[in-house]
C-alpha cells in the first residue's frame, strides 16, 4: 500500500504493518504523522518513510518481530516524546 500527502492524525498507531513479509509493506511519501502514540509501527512487515513530517508523537518508531522501518533520510522529526527504535537507511536517520 502506498500513502501519499496525507494527515494522519490522533491514532493510538498511525500506520501500521503486521504480517510477515514479503507481502505487508507500507510506504508512506510526503504525509504528516502527528499527534499519534506511535507514529510507525512494523509488525514483521516493512514500512519505508520518504518525506514525512512525524510531529508530536509519543513515539516514532515501533518495530516488533522483525518488523522493519526503512527512512530515504529525508523525513522531518520535531517534537517528539521518544524516537523510539533505529531505522534503516542513511545512517540511521528518519
Amino acid at each position: 500500500m502506498h500513502v501519499t500527502n496525507t494527515l494522519i492524525r490522533e491514532f493510538s498507531v498511525g500506520a501500521s504493518v503486521a504480517q510477515s513479509a514479503p507481502t505487508a509493506k507500507l510506504r508512506s511519501a510526503s504525509s504528516e504523522l502527528s499527534h499519534n502514540t506511535t507514529a510507525v509501527r512494523a509488525t514483521a512487515g516493512t514500512i519505508a518513510l520518504t518525506g514525512n513530517r512525524l510531529v508530536h508523537n509519543n513515539q516514532v518508531v515501533s518495530t516488533v518481530s522483525g518488523g522493519v522501518v526503512q527512512s530515504s533520510g529525508t523525513n522531518h522529526t520535531a517534537y517528539n516524546v521518544s524516537a523510539g527504535n533505529s531505522v534503516s537507511g542513511p545512517a540511521g536517520m528518519l
